[in-house]
């Protein structure tokens, strides 16, 4: 059965019953639970709070977020700037919502969170390329052009993603880097002082 975790003030909380008899599994908290990764079984965190108190709410799951997150918003509820939630909302549920409208919009937005990470992933990854080039470019004076075609050899070669070989380069990189920094300020302080 597929788990839900509702993240709610509510004690009498009508998302809790409507979200079971969609068939989902719900695990109710009211704080943030700690080692949310560690539960694998949970396909969303619904959170049910007004309109006022749903940034902080969001806030406390994105540092270590692995699903979608979706607001149960009640009818009344005033209307908000939706803006600032747009990177940390993948969807809302209303009470008036029937089971097979609540299960579609929470199945879309596992598609759309696994959409979204999927991209940042992607982005992440044309980063640390770009700053693998730079670095060759800086180390060996080549040009951007001459430093991909290195990377890409390299990851032919060793038979890896180009993002993982320029992801181990800038690695190598900034290790020598601190190394230098550390070394730098052991020299400055046993540095005697010039006599006065």
């Amino acid at each position: 059965m597929p788990a839900v975790l509702l993240y709610t003030d509510y004690a009498d909380c009508i998302a809790r019953r409507r979200l079971a008899e969609c068939g989902y599994e719900v695990t109710t908290v009211k704080q943030h639970p700690s080692g949310l990764r560690l539960v694998p079984l949970i396909r969303a965190v619904v959170v049910r709070t007004g309109a006022a108190e749903l940034p902080k709410k969001l806030a406390a799951f994105t540092a270590e977020r692995k699903f979608p997150l979706l607001w149960w918003c009640d009818e009344g509820e005033p209307a908000i700037d939706p803006a600032p939630l747009l990177t940390s909302l993948d969807g809302i549920l209303y009470p008036s919502m029937n089971a097979v409208q609540l299960k579609w919009s929470i199945h879309l937005s596992e598609c759309h969170y696994a959409v979204r990470e999927e991209l940042a992933k992607r982005l992440e990854e044309r980063r640390t390329i770009d700053r693998a080039k730079r670095i060759l470019c800086e180390l060996k004076q080549i040009d951007e052009e001459e430093a991909y075609r290195l990377l890409r050899n390299q990851a032919m070669n060793e038979r890896k993603k180009i993002a993982d070989v320029a992801a181990s380069i800038v690695h190598v990189y900034e290790l020598v880097q601190d190394r230098r920094e550390q070394r730098g300020k052991k020299r400055s302080r046993h540095k005697p002082e010039p006599p006065s």
